[in-house]
């Protein structure tokens, strides 16, 4: 994923400006909000769809067959913290890059690993930004199905409850 520069004193001012009791802005010309359409036009996610849900109770045997099954890889216990798999892990073991002669499970395996990193990096990272929960790995099961998610409303959802803990803290 390439490099992003943040202007921290600017994020900082936002943050500062932000009232959890009403999820808005609070600036000098008055409120303001970021919405859904917001986030639809800015990302181009869906904002329409199923709900991006999961089971977030996971035992170890659970995380094992599932990383296992739908990654070919049980990542160790040093990169995870509970149930969520540290994104540099997953840089490390899904670098996007598909050899000749991979076969379709293993191109499958690449593509959720890929694609968790971006769950977790850019889409709906939380508040450490460097790990990402496994239940978003059952989401990935069938590659036909996470466009049918509304990824936007879990995306606006994360932003508040990100800046809702960043203005308390």
């Amino acid at each position: 994923m390439p490099f992003i520069t943040l202007d921290c004193a600017f994020i900082t001012a936002l943050i500062e400006l932000w009232r959890p009791e009403t999820h808005t802005f609070h600036l000098r010309s008055g409120e303001s909000i970021v919405t859904l359409q917001d986030v639809e036009i800015i990302t181009g996610l869906a904002v329409d769809g199923r709900p991006v849900t999961g089971d977030s109770r996971f035992d170890k045997n659970k995380k094992k067959e599932l990383c296992e099954r739908l990654l070919g890889l049980d990542p160790p216990g040093e990169v995870m913290s509970g149930f969520k798999v540290s994104l540099k892990w997953l840089r490390d073991n899904f670098d996007r890059k598909v050899e000749e002669g991979d076969d379709e499970v293993t191109v499958l395996r690449k593509a959720r690993g890929y694609i968790l990193q971006l769950i977790g990096g850019i889409v709906l990272p939380d508040q450490s930004s460097s790990h990402v929960h496994l239940y978003f790995l059952s989401l990935l099961d069938d590659l036909q199905l996470p466009g049918t998610y509304s990824w936007g409303s879990a995306c606006l959802a994360t932003l508040y409850h990100n800046l809702d803990f960043g203005s308390t803290v």
